[in-house]
């Protein structure tokens, strides 16, 4: 499909609190991003019941650890978010809910869609419209300084092709995280992908200093 791609950062302070938060709860930051963006997506649309792709790496099997080749596998992250849940209600689940599915991984994602024997549109992808990827390939460029009007920044990071209504990447670079949202410019306008960035980061920024607080009572605006 038609797509673009805007990335902006996510600055040092959010960063280390969510990387922080995520692990004094022994979780992971990619289990921080999933529980933050399935926040964001259930205050958009209202959904309870949200579905989020995501890639793994598939070579659980011992007979794989010493081969040359692709063997990525998608995962179906589903979980369930309620209006007077808080953060620390959601991220629990997303916890349980993604080791779950890691025991799961081997199960091929293509039999999945076969097994659910779904109504099929080509024009769509056949579980989810969105994809959460966490790219840890071992750079970290240590010297990134950022100021704070940077960090503020919306980059436009070109047109391409988007397999997914949204796909949204996220590095570590520094000690910051670089957040960019791959989009169907034939579902979505531009602004409307810079107004979610810009709400995804202010919720992420008030989920971690209110933690206790009710999802649906959150302003994000």
């Amino acid at each position: 499909n038609n797509g673009c791609t805007l990335g902006t950062y996510l600055n040092k302070e959010v960063s280390q609190n969510l990387k922080e938060y995520s692990y004094q709860r022994g979780g992971t930051l990619f289990m921080g991003l999933l529980a933050s963006l399935n926040a964001v997506l259930f205050r958009y649309t209202g959904q309870d019941d949200v579905i989020i792709g995501s890639p793994i790496a598939g070579r659980e099997h011992a007979d794989l650890e010493s081969q040359i080749g692709f063997y990525v596998n998608t995962l179906a992250l589903r979980n369930k978010v309620r209006s007077e849940d808080n953060f620390d209600e959601l991220f629990s689940k997303v916890k349980h809910n993604t080791l779950t599915a890691y025991s799961h991984q081997m199960y091929p994602f293509d039999r999945l869609v076969e097994e659910l024997n779904l109504q099929r549109d080509s024009s769509r992808s056949a579980v989810f419209d969105v994809m959460l990827v966490l790219q840890n390939n071992g750079e970290n460029i240590a010297d990134l300084q950022l100021n704070e009007v940077e960090a503020d920044q919306i980059l436009d990071q070109g047109s391409k092709t988007s397999k997914f209504d949204l796909l949204i990447n996220t590095e570590e670079q520094g000690d910051c995280i670089f957040f960019s949202v791959e989009y169907n410019t034939d579902v979505y306008e531009r602004e409307m992908i810079e107004g979610l960035i810009g709400h995804y980061k202010t919720l992420l920024s008030k989920l971690l200093s209110y933690p206790k607080q009710e999802l649906g009572k959150i302003d994000y605006l």
